[in-house]
């Protein structure tokens, strides 16, 4: 739960620096969600691998100090923080937690989708550090997107979740069932099952980009226009 927080004020901040960036040259930067576009070109020099280009605005986002210096550090200081945090809520909530609530229940399922995508935060800090430059494959960059997708829709909809049993609690204070908790197992496998066949498609599609102007591998940073 830890990681997610950080995560928000780490998009928070990209966001408010990127919106400090010259508006003629933000209009001039394609994008494609929170990756930029890349156009593909002939590499003659290595033509059994697939080389692309971007424009300047994209170049100058790739190598500067906000990716390379700035997103390592928070990553660096939310895997500190998130991981032992995360692992030590879900085993405060299995093994200290003698009723098991719903909202017990959802909060499990929310440290649980933090702990799987900041444990893979070590892949992410070197990607940046070494800039962006992905070192790690195809199969790993896959499994770091989908993991990244994973844990934002899981939080999202445990959150929700939470909320609306806490509602429930403030109009309801007196009526409590064991079949509540049922039925809060049974809501959390379905969101799993959902998030995990929804994130299928990113598995299915190159996630890594070769550019040889940068001379960087890029993963998930840069998608194929």
């Amino acid at each position: 739960m830890a990681g997610r927080r950080g995560l928000c004020v780490l998009l928070l901040l990209s966001a408010l620096l990127a919106a400090a960036a010259p508006t003629e040259t933000s209009r001039t930067s394609s994008s494609k969600g929170r990756s930029f576009a890349g156009q593909k070109v002939p590499d003659t020099s290595n033509a059994s691998e697939e080389s692309y280009k971007v424009d300047d605005f994209a170049a100058k986002v790739l190598t500067g100090k906000l990716t390379t210096v700035f997103l390592p550090t928070v990553y660096v200081i939310v895997f500190i923080i998130g991981l032992p945090s995360n692992a030590m809520a879900i085993w405060v909530f299995f093994f200290r937690t003698k009723k098991k609530h719903p909202a017990v229940i959802y909060m499990v399922n929310l440290a649980l989708a933090d702990l799987l995508f900041v444990v893979w935060f070590p892949l992410k800090i070197a990607y940046h550090l070494n800039g962006n430059n992905w070192l790690f494959g195809e199969g790993l960059c896959k499994v770091l997107v989908g993991f990244f997708y994973e844990n934002m829709y899981c939080s999202i909809l445990f959150m929700t979740c939470l909320n609306v049993q806490r509602y429930w609690v403030v109009v309801n204070p007196i009526v409590h069932s064991r079949r509540k908790s049922e039925i809060a197992l049974g809501i959390s496998l379905a969101i799993w099952i959902l998030i995990l066949l929804g994130t299928i498609p990113l598995y299915l599609v190159n996630q890594t980009g070769y550019f040889s102007d940068l001379n960087i591998t890029t993963c998930h940073d840069v998608l194929p226009e």
